[in-house]
């Protein structure tokens, strides 16, 4: 699902992308640096037990404060298959960094079980409508990463025509 919607941002002429991925785990959090989406042919990932991701949000959000320029727009798009478990002292950071990079601009969701997006929503203070729940299944991933897709053309168009984006990413897709 990542790679393809790596190959659907490679057809895109709206808007110049620039893709970052976190690829993270209880002892790995590797974040490619930001790397503009023609460059990237494909990306693989195995499973290794744990789940950092509060410590990836944080790596990440760094990372980016680092590279991305003053009204830049950001997307940042989490994925993940279940609740963080291997943290630490990032589990009380990641809602404040959450915060700090919303008030710059930057448009977060974040695709996961329907426990998954409420643990979001009421601890990282996530907009609900900047979310989006799966059942679980594959099929059903697919399916999230294939709306998130169509979400993303959205927010592309809304960009272009000088909209609010830090809201409602996924309202028109779960509509349908």
């Amino acid at each position: 699902g990542i790679n393809a919607g790596i190959n659907d941002l490679k057809t895109k002429n709206d808007a110049k992308y620039l893709y970052t991925l976190c690829d993270f785990s209880g002892d790995v959090c590797y974040s490619k640096v930001v790397t503009p989406i023609n460059e990237i042919s494909s990306v693989t990932f195995r499973t290794r037990g744990m789940t950092a991701l509060y410590r990836a949000i944080c790596e990440t959000l760094d990372l980016l404060d680092e590279r991305v320029l003053a009204n830049e727009k950001v997307l940042i798009n989490i994925y993940t298959d279940g609740q963080d478990n291997a943290s630490g002292n990032h589990t009380s950071t990641a809602p404040e960094r959450i915060k700090q990079a919303q008030n710059k601009g930057y448009t977060i969701t974040f695709i996961g079980t329907e426990k998954d997006v409420n643990t979001m929503v009421n601890t990282m203070h996530l907009d609900k409508s900047n979310t989006l729940a799966y059942d679980g299944s594959a099929q059903g991933l697919q399916k999230s990463l294939h709306l998130n897709s169509i979400a993303r053309s959205n927010y592309s168009a809304s960009v272009a025509n000088g909209l609010d984006v830090s809201k409602g990413f996924y309202k028109e897709v779960v509509k349908k």
